[in-house]
């Protein structure tokens, strides 16, 4: 059964009272709305983060000496662990004050096992100290940000697209070494077409990676089940202009360029949530009374999603009175009431 976008807006123009059910029909306007709205309310979940139920394993590569690292729509860190020779290995969380406000020493390649997080526009910032001697492979699990939705898509299809935009065939259609690379598969080769191109990503050259050409779009797509994986299409963006295979959406000539597409789908109990969601946003919109059944079936989802969905953070631990080395001790506790100086 799908759950369209559209149906979700028009659940929701019904469900608060704006447009009568089984009357009047929502307009072409109204989906427009609806539409910035809901796109504004799944925004506005990568502030709360409690209230995005869904863990995301995300993988890429460390580079040598490199400390800093952008990742696109990371909201939050669980944890990070990197491999090396088949052994995982653990990396230990440091506060901001720990990590920028500590002496060390910099210009020293070795294994990553501190690191610190912080959000930035889009996404976030990871640091990892050591510098990476070599790249590892890294592993993050963690909560990103819900992605925006288009007319007409179905929320119940959990895939990831990867659409690179417009396929243009220049010259003999070649792409270089390291120009195109699809979770680290590269692609060179000459392609006379993009269907070319498609016809060699179909011959599952990228485990659980299909290609396919949807009028002059060119699209990648994973869905592996039950999970499936995210898409990483990396280019050093220095194709040459003569012989080449160039994409609107992710150039292979305007410089380096890396984007990562991650999963989808919503569940069946979400979709609802961002039903009732989106009509409390209407009434907001249209000045309205939100209708009390409205209310009562968005704190009943808010509660649940919030405390039932999200796994516990277990970051946070416990200081005991009574261990040797403690900070803490019975006369703080019962005089100082905790506080100390440093």
């Amino acid at each position: 059964m799908s759950n369209t976008v559209n149906e979700l807006i028009s659940g929701a123009f019904y469900a608060s009272g704006v447009v009568a059910r089984e009357f009047e029909t929502v307009s072409g306007g109204q989906v427009t709305d609806g539409l910035q709205w809901l796109n504004d309310i799944l925004g506005d979940k990568a502030v709360g983060v409690d209230m995005v139920p869904y863990e995301t394993i995300y993988t890429f590569n460390s580079e040598i000496g490199v400390e800093e690292y952008y990742i696109p729509g990371l909201a939050v860190i669980d944890t990070l662990v990197f491999y090396k020779d088949n052994v995982r290995y653990a990396m230990k969380y440091n506060k901001r004050n720990e990590y920028f406000g500590k002496a060390r020493t910099n210009g020293i390649n070795a294994l990553p096992f501190d690191w610190y997080f912080e959000r930035s526009f889009g996404g976030g910032k990871l640091y990892m100290y050591f510098t990476p001697d070599r790249s590892y492979e890294t592993e993050i699990h963690g909560v990103f940000r819900l992605q925006d939705v288009v007319k007409g898509q179905d929320l119940s299809l959990n895939t990831t697209v990867a659409n690179l935009g417009i396929a243009t065939v220049t010259g003999t259609g070649e792409i270089g070494t390291g120009q195109l690379v699809v979770n680290d598969i590269d692609l060179a080769g000459t392609y006379a077409t993009p269907a070319a191109l498609e016809t060699y990503v179909n011959t599952g050259v990228i485990a659980g990676v299909t290609a396919s050409i949807s009028g002059t779009q060119f699209i990648l797509t994973s869905s592996t089940h039950p999970q499936p994986n995210n898409i990483r299409v990396v280019t050093l963006g220095t194709e040459d202009a003569v012989n080449n295979i160039n994409f609107a959406d992710f150039s292979l000539t305007s410089g380096a360029l890396t984007k990562y597409y991650r999963p989808r789908g919503l569940d069946t109990f979400y979709i609802s949530y961002l039903r009732y969601s989106l009509a409390d946003r209407i009434c907001a919109e249209y000045n309205l009374d939100v209708p009390q059944n409205v209310s009562r079936q968005l704190n009943k989802y808010e509660a649940l999603i919030s405390k039932q969905s999200r796994a516990l953070d277990l970051r946070n631990t416990k200081v005991s009175i009574l261990q040797d080395g403690s900070d803490l001790n019975w006369g703080q506790i019962n005089i100082g009431r905790g506080y100390t100086t440093r």
